[in-house]
């Protein structure tokens, strides 16, 4: 999902930063070892060396926590938008971006696949999902329209930001799923399929 230059995380800093990242990185590794659904907030606590209670300084549940693990598990895709940028050049770093995600990384195929899973089964998560995706495809499409302009998109900015969001995904999937399959290239051609309008 494209990002403005500069508003990518800063690198963390501080103690409660630390132990955030600790957290997170111990639910991690225990939804890869045991899905979301089985992840217990007793496990991530003992993992990363802390107190249950501090996990709850952190996030207000589960729930929080979960997002957290998805974030960082696909931050990677968060791709900035250079000043300047081209809409195609722009779509083949985010393509680039999409194959090292996916290359040789199952791990984050199950993850992703266990999360969806988690969330068509968990109505409080899945009315998160909609919801975020409420508020994050408008600024998506603002930011699309923002860098390269209407025309470049060929098609609405609505429709586009949902058809860049679905391949994206699609891609990742698949990837994850039957590699030989759909090859670097194969990426490459769809993202520069969706640039072809680009005027």
């Amino acid at each position: 999902m494209p990002v403005r230059s500069g508003d990518k995380d800063r690198p963390p800093s501080g103690k409660r930063e630390r132990t955030r990242i600790r957290l997170v990185e111990a639910a991690a590794e225990l939804v890869g070892q045991h899905g979301y659904e089985a992840l217990a907030l007793e496990a991530v606590a003992e993992k990363a060396g802390v107190t249950r209670r501090t996990i709850y300084d952190h996030f207000r549940n589960k729930d929080d926590l979960i997002v957290a693990v998805i974030y960082r598990e696909r931050k990677e895709l968060f791709v900035p938008i250079k000043p300047g940028q081209t809409l195609r050049a722009y779509l083949r770093t985010l393509a680039k971006a999409v194959i090292d995600a996916s290359t040789d990384n199952r791990a984050l195929g199950r993850s992703g696949a266990a999360f969806h899973l988690y969330a068509l089964t968990h109505e409080d998560m899945l009315q998160r999902v909609v919801t975020g995706s409420r508020q994050i495809l408008p600024k998506l499409e603002a930011g699309l329209v923002e860098a390269f302009g209407r025309d470049a998109l060929g098609m609405p900015p609505r429709k586009f930001a949902r058809v860049l969001l679905a391949v994206t995904d699609g891609l990742m999937a698949r990837r994850h799923l039957m590699p030989e399959e759909f090859p670097a290239d194969i990426v490459y051609a769809a993202f520069d399929a969706l640039a072809s309008s680009e005027k």
